[in-house]
């Protein structure tokens, strides 16, 4: 059934009633317009009384409209003047809010926008190195300045400020980067739309090549302390000083991207985003090989937990078995090569519930059908001594050294980590100690000549100049991404230079019988 509309005194103005709603004891009263444009006739809906619409302003609304027509001002139909309505709001909230964004001082944007949210692939000494410029140089002259107000003159306070203070060149371009990355981060997130005024700033020049490598004498003497200290470290400084990998690159390895047989090592997601291979050593490759063979090792022994005490427990269990026994790491690392061991244990010890990784290598050795140890491919042998050294560790827990990387290892395990099995963020304090209790760095004052873990990748570009290898050469085994970050060694090279002209003075020309003749 069609609604049913009323008249009202006021014309161009009607209403239908609500069979529902009620207001002031009455019907609820919808209220509409109607008027003509360009000759058309029109009408718009207003609104119920019980939100304010009566006949009288209906009447005003529908004036203002036709009038607005005939003068050519202002919105003529309803729908116009409530977008204008709207689009005003729209604009009143987006300055306001402009207005919000824009007096945001460099500071609070920095602590609670850029900083928290840029903390995902930052290094923790980045991030803390960050943090001390922001505190120390910057937030005391531009940190209670909104963006708009910041000028390349307060960034050149900065610099003042800091070269006062003889902080270095390095020092000053990271300061000037820091704000040049919240510049463009606060653009980013239109925070700030203006220009950054660190575009009219000079980037003071740094030269921050490292000058310092080590002798062949120190590198041993070094070498000689940290293993010392600790083996891995000693093992991790080894890999960088023969093959030239920075510290990250050497974290990263993974046993998957060692190729014995081809005597490499890929390095992925390098400084320079390239992906590289570097070429091992004779002494890289024994100690990986080492490092990952089942084989005990003294360094895993304890003085608490020496390893006669295990020999001792073993030849105790299976008395009579390799009777000539040797030294006791030898003799157990002769035991793990016994294909049959695995049975002495399990006839010896039936009551030890072995471990699923035991059931599962076993499974792989039987199939080998009992063939002697010389016998076995690489691998065979491989899977043989894991059997046997997890047979020992868990048969005489207290007595053996646990090492996963030896026993359960996979090949998406990382070469070298830390004691949770996670990748090392650093390098160890014990670095730093065993270069300061060796002398090196005593009275040096320039960072370029302190001895520090990259000098180790340093000496190794350093020595293969020495070696009279080309530079291209030099620079494909580093990874440079141009050949004039290789060109800072070539001065190592000066001596072997001058050492081939003094070769060539020692060519006898006879010049004093030249000179008899052409006189």
């Amino acid at each position: 059934m069609a609604e049913k509309w009323f008249k009202t005194q006021f014309p161009g103005v009607r209403f239908r009633e609500s069979k529902t709603n009620k207001h002031s004891g009455k019907p609820d009263r919808y209220f509409t317009i109607r008027y003509k444009i360009n000759g058309t006739l029109k009408e718009e809906s207003l609104g119920w009384a019980s939100d304010g619409w009566n006949a009288q302003k209906s009447s005003l609304m529908r004036s203002e409209l036709i009038r607005n027509q005939k003068v050519g001002e202002g919105p003529s139909t309803l729908n116009e003047k409530r977008q204008l309505a709207k689009d005003k709001k729209e604009k009143e909230s987006a300055d306001k809010e402009q207005t919000l964004k824009e007096s945001i001082t460099f500071s609070k944007y920095f602590t609670t926008i850029y900083f928290p949210g840029n903390q995902i692939g930052k290094a923790p000494r980045s991030l803390s190195r960050e943090s001390g410029l922001f505190n120390i140089w910057i937030k005391p002259i531009i940190g209670e300045y909104p963006f708009r107000e910041i000028t390349h003159l307060h960034l050149e306070l900065i610099k003042q400020k800091m070269f006062e203070s003889e902080q270095s060149s390095r020092s000053v371009r990271y300061a000037l980067a820091v704000i040049r990355q919240v510049f463009n981060h606060a653009s980013f997130t239109k925070v700030y739309e203006g220009p950054s005024p660190i575009k009219n700033v000079k980037f003071p020049q740094a030269d921050n090549k490292r000058l310092r490598f080590l002798t062949t004498e120190e590198a041993t003497i070094l070498l000689k302390v940290l293993k010392k200290r600790s083996v891995q470290l000693y093992n991790i400084a080894l890999v960088s000083l023969r093959t030239g990998a920075r510290a990250d690159e050497i974290f990263s390895l993974k046993w998957a991207d060692l190729d014995f047989h081809a005597g490499t090592m890929t390095l992925w997601d390098t400084k320079n985003t390239k992906t590289r291979l570097a070429r091992m050593t004779p002494d890289i490759k024994e100690m990986l090989l080492d490092k990952r063979s089942p084989d005990f090792s003294m360094y895993e022994f304890q003085v608490r937990q020496p390893a006669k005490n295990l020999f001792k427990a073993v030849m105790k269990d299976i008395p009579g078995f390799l009777a000539d026994a040797k030294e006791p790491i030898s003799w157990l690392n002769e035991l793990l090569k016994v294909v049959s061991l695995h049975e002495v244990f399990l006839k010896r010890r039936p009551k030890i519930n072995y471990s699923e990784t035991i059931v599962e290598i076993r499974i792989i050795v039987e199939a080998f059908n009992n063939q002697p140890y010389e016998q076995l491919k690489e691998n065979e042998r491989d899977h043989l001594k894991r059997l046997n050294r997890l047979f020992i560790e868990e048969t005489y827990p207290m007595l053996t050294p646990r090492n996963a990387e030896k026993t359960t290892r996979n090949n998406n395990d990382l070469v070298f980590s830390d004691r949770n099995n996670h990748k090392i963020v650093d390098i160890s304090s014990a670095f730093e100690r065993a270069v300061d209790d060796l002398g090196f760095n005593k009275g040096v004052t320039d960072r370029r000549m302190k001895v520090v873990f990259h000098s180790l990748r340093h000496t190794y570009a350093s020595w293969l100049v020495e070696k009279g290898v080309d530079l291209y050469v030099v620079k494909q085994l580093m990874g440079h991404s141009s050949l004039a970050m290789t060109e800072r060694y070539s001065h190592v090279g000066e001596n072997a230079l001058s050492a081939a002209v003094k070769k060539l003075g020692k060519i006898d020309l006879d010049l004093n019988q030249v000179h008899k003749e052409t006189k």
